[in-house]
């Protein structure tokens, strides 16, 4: 038994790109986020939970800036530290914008762009059928 016909790949290649976009668009930059949401699509999931996948695969990949402690501030060369604390400043705002995004398939959300909404819509009932 053939699980994945060539026929349906081919069909999810030509489309990936408009699920691509859109998640990017809604703030999922990371560009494999993509991936994690035919994943999750593909094993059963529904669009909410799939945004969800690939939201958290955008998280995985914003790990935290970690500075080790085995230096101190004054013992980083001129503007090395502060270069090291914008940095991390900045990864935790990337990740509280990603934790923040709102979720386009929950309940009472009307905001969800069309050809998402479409291809989400043709995946499922591809692995339905």
């Amino acid at each position: 038994m053939n699980l994945h016909p060539e026929s349906e790949l081919e069909s999810l290649r030509k489309r990936r790109h408009i699920a691509a976009a859109s998640l990017y668009n809604m703030g999922l930059t990371d560009p494999h986020c993509a991936v994690a949401y035919y994943g999750a699509i593909y094993a059963g999931a529904n669009a909410e939970q799939a945004f969800e996948a690939a939201r958290r695969h955008q998280l995985l990949v914003l790990a935290p800036v970690v500075v080790t402690a085995s230096y101190k501030a004054d013992e980083y060369r001129g503007g090395d530290h502060a270069r090291q604390v914008q940095m991390r400043n900045a990864r935790a705002e990337q990740i509280e914008r990603v934790r923040s995004l709102v979720n386009p398939f929950a309940q009472g959300v009307e905001s969800m762009d069309l050809p998402l909404r479409l291809h989400v819509e043709a995946e499922q009932a591809q692995v339905r059928g």
